[in-house]
This record gives structure tokens, C-alpha cells and sequence, in this order.
């Protein structure tokens, strides 16, 4: 049987009008809407994903990790929040990538560490 997690936070980028979720199962996805298709998946945070923001840029993704009580009054890791610097391979959608380099079509994903590119904050919700 499949678990399915609800998406508690949503955040479009500006330039490319893709857009990232964040969800109870603790991951954020970056998705193209106009070809229906998901650029990308980020490194599972320990809890539910609260709330998503990208900056106004659109290089930066600020992401909030907090339980939210889907599983009922338990221990749970702290909150925190989360800074993490996006690429446009990771937020351009697929169909603006074909004229880059004469006309060849780039491969779209994350980067080798997605734990590299966070920066967690000293800050605690």
C-alpha cells in the first residue's frame, strides 16, 4: 500500500513560473506546470515541511522543516529553517533549455550533495 503525504506549503518562482511543494513526508520538489513534470527532488529534511519561500531572484529557497502533528502528540526533531541556494537546472523548466547550447537539449537535476548547498540556521522556531 502507498502512503500518500499532504503538501502543507507551496512557493512559485518568479522568473520561471515553476513552483516548489513541500509536504508532511519531508522532501521539496521543484515542478514545471507547464509540461507537467517535476525538475527535481531535494535530500529528505528530518520532519513535514511547513513553509517554502524563494527569494526574490529566485537563487535561493528558504525552506521550514516543523512537525506538524500528522502522526499525533509524539517526540519530534526541532524545528529549523533551512537556506538553500537553487540552480536553474533545478528551477527552469524543460522547455526553455532546448536554444542554450545550439539547440541541445541539457539534463535537467539535482546537484551530486544537496547537503552541501544547506545552510541550517541558528535559529530555532
Amino acid at each position: 500500500m502507498e502512503t500518500i503525504y499532504p503538501v502543507n506549503a507551496i512557493s512559485f518562482h518568479q522568473r520561471y513560473n515553476t513552483f516548489a511543494t513541500g509536504g508532511c513526508d519531508g522532501f521539496v520538489n521543484i515542478w514545471d506546470s507547464e509540461n507537467k513534470k517535476r525538475l527535481c527532488q531535494l535530500h529528505r529534511l528530518p520532519t513535514s515541511i511547513s513553509s517554502l519561500s524563494f527569494n526574490d531572484e529566485g537563487n535561493m529557497l528558504a525552506i521550514a522543516s516543523s512537525y506538524t502533528f500528522e502522526l499525533g502528540d509524539k517526540e519530534h526533531p526541532a524545528d529549523q529553517i533551512y537556506i538553500r541556494q537553487v540552480s536553474d537546472a533545478e528551477t527552469r523548466p524543460k522547455s526553455d533549455w532546448g536554444a542554450d547550447k545550439g539547440g541541445k537539449q541539457n539534463t535537467l537535476g539535482g546537484r551530486e550533495s544537496d547537503d552541501l548547498a544547506f545552510s541550517k540556521l541558528n535559529h530555532v522556531i
